[in-house]
């Protein structure tokens, strides 16, 4: 039988990476021709260097060529448009669509090119009409001032009125400047008429200017309501990941523990094998004689004594020449005689229990008479057997102590807590719990007790070996430890037995209190989820189960049939649900 090796450990779990995502925009908000394709950043890195990164800006798929309603300022600032008319400076072309402020700025100053060529025209027409009334003016006045001259060389003649003539003329001169005026009026008056139809067709830097303007302004608002979803998105996720990965390193711990915990059972196990192996093979060279049959024992007996007898005699005057050899042999002679106590009647039993002392005799003085033999090799290996029995011996009582110091604890743990729980409303409760859970205790430490004592009489057993191969004691004496030791194994079994099905039966008496008592959401109602009680009474439960785990751990150790855990696993189903039912809010 090989020792088990200790298994690697599980697997370390394949941790969660998060990378950050950048947020998408809205495709409108980047239709600025190359003014938002990309963004550059300077920042420092990891290793504090300074790194400058250029990014392209990527637009959200849902609004990739989605139609936008009429009254999207995007959508107004996208169809707001018109010509660069020649008044206004262009050359007569449409407006692109989607005007830039440049576009912008340039149907700004179309429409003060046409201002300005309308108050030019407006100027002129009144310029002619100054002109053509400070001209009628002026001939009149000059005209009123004109003297009549009169013709009459013979007495008789005509007489010339100068001033009418004027006034004729300066009328004819007036009606030929209304002519033309007129002409020049309606003129100036097409052009006007040009430059408002132009003004009409041309883009209005007003509507243009406060679509873009909106537009942007809705483009800011997206960005700010988009970053903020994705700066929480990225949260989540990051928290998410980071929550998976602290999970799978408390699975991989947790099964870490429970790898190296079971390696632990498997060496206690193969070592309590072990020592059983070791026990039955000195049982089967100690009692390998009585496997015969009575008659043949005796007679066996017979010859077997009358041929020890005729060595004793020269065994005993050889070791009488050394001192040490002698008073060996002195102490073998009167343990002999002392318990060679035989029954009136001669039977097999007596008859072997006489013949293992006088052999015991017999190989004493042979050793004390002439040196060692072979059979000293022999003795010599099992007193190997029986140190490194005794030492497995001592790991389980170590073993023992080391639970017995655990359940000290909780005990003394649980009567500190309890007593502060005494105050509380749910006192019968907590009293139900602890006589419960004292109860549990009690049968627990009762079994430690008897587990104590099989380990002793164990090690009893072997120092009794111990001086038998030395020849300290006889095989009496060996034959009483090796039967008190069976008797404490038997007692330790029946003991495991009738505390395991105690330990259970009480352990779902306190399910079924927890269960019916709702006492986990009493405990949760009062005190909040980080009650106090709560906790209490998990420890509680942590060390009765941790004590039912150990006897279960003891039932296999000690080879016997697995008990039934049908009864212990639903009482254990019922707390867990009830805690989970009583705390469900709290995460």
């Amino acid at each position: 039988m090989k020792p088990p090796r200790r298994p690697p450990p599980p697997k370390m779990p394949e941790l969660e990476e998060f990378r950050a995502q950048q947020p998408k925009y809205a495709e409108e908000c980047l239709n600025y021709e190359n003014l938002w394709q990309d963004v550059t950043e300077t920042y420092l890195d990891e290793e504090d260097e300074e790194v400058q990164k250029r990014e392209k800006l990527e637009a959200d798929p849902s609004t990739k060529e989605q139609a936008l309603d009429s009254y999207h300022p995007c959508e107004v600032a996208k169809n707001a448009g018109g010509i660069f008319g020649m008044w206004g400076g262009g050359d007569g072309s449409m407006a692109p669509e989607n005007m830039m402020y440049a576009d912008w700025n340039d149907c700004m100053q179309g429409d003060i090119e046409r201002d300005l060529a309308a108050a030019s025209f407006d100027w002129h027409g009144a310029l002619a009409d100054y002109s053509s009334d400070l001209l009628e003016a002026t001939m009149g006045a000059m005209c009123g001032f004109t003297p009549d001259v009169p013709i009459a060389p013979f007495g008789m003649g005509i007489e010339l009125d100068p001033g009418a003539i004027c006034d004729g003329l300066a009328g004819y001169i007036a009606a030929i400047s209304r002519v033309s005026g007129s002409s020049s009026g309606e003129h100036m008056a097409r052009q006007g008429w040009s430059i408002e139809q132009e003004g009409y067709a041309a883009c209005n830097p007003m509507q243009i200017g406060f679509a873009r303007a909106f537009c942007d302004i809705h483009c800011v608002r997206d960005a700010v309501v988009r970053g903020d979803r994705s700066i929480i998105r990225n949260l989540e996720m990051a928290t998410k990941k980071t929550n998976n990965n602290l999970k799978a390193l408390v699975k991989w711990s947790v099964d870490a523990s429970h790898t190296d915990i079971g390696w632990i059972g498997e060496k206690l196990d193969y070592m309590h094998a072990i020592n059983t192996a070791y026990m039955q093979e000195i049982h089967e060279m100690v009692t390998k004689q009585s496997e015969a049959e009575e008659e043949q024992l005796l007679q066996g007996t017979e010859s077997a004594t009358d041929a020890m007898f005729s060595e004793l005699a020269g065994y005993a005057q050889a070791a009488s020449f050394d001192e040490i050899s002698k008073i060996t042999a002195k102490r073998a002679i009167e343990e002999f005689l002392e318990s060679a106590d035989l029954p009136p009647k001669a039977n097999a039993t007596a008859a072997a229990s006489l013949l293992g002392r006088l052999d015991a005799l017999h190989q004493t003085l042979q050793r004390a008479g002439r040196g060692r033999e072979k059979s000293e090799m022999l003795n010599r290996q099992v007193a190997r057997t029986v140190r490194h029995l005794q030492h497995q011996a001592s790991f389980h009582l170590r073993t023992l102590g080391v639970y017995r110091q655990e359940s000290n604890a909780s005990s003394h743990a649980a009567r500190g807590k309890g007593h502060k729980a005494l105050a509380r409303e749910r006192h019968q409760v907590l009293m139900s719990l602890d006589h419960i859970w004292w109860q549990l205790r009690t049968k627990l430490d009762a079994y430690l007790d008897v587990a104590e004592d099989e380990v002793k009489a164990f090690q009893t057993s072997l120092a009794e070996m111990n001086s038998y191969l030395d020849c300290k004691k006889g095989f009496s004496d060996l034959a009483a430890g090796y039967a008190q030791s069976m008797s404490a194994l038997s007692r330790s079994h029946r003991q495991l037995r009738s505390t395991w099905r105690q330990g259970t039966s009480l352990l779902g008496e306190l399910a079924s209190v927890l269960a019916d008592t709702e006492a986990f959401k009493g405990f949760v109602a009062e005190q909040g989820c980080t009650s106090e009680l709560v906790k209490q009474t998990l420890q509680q439960l942590q060390s009765g189960i941790f004590g039912m785990a150990f006897l279960l751990h003891r039932f296999r150790a000690s080879k016997l049939p697995e008990p039934d855990t049908a009864a212990l696993q639903q009482a254990t189903k019922r707390i867990q649900e009830a805690y989970a039912a009583a705390t469900a809010k709290c995460h």
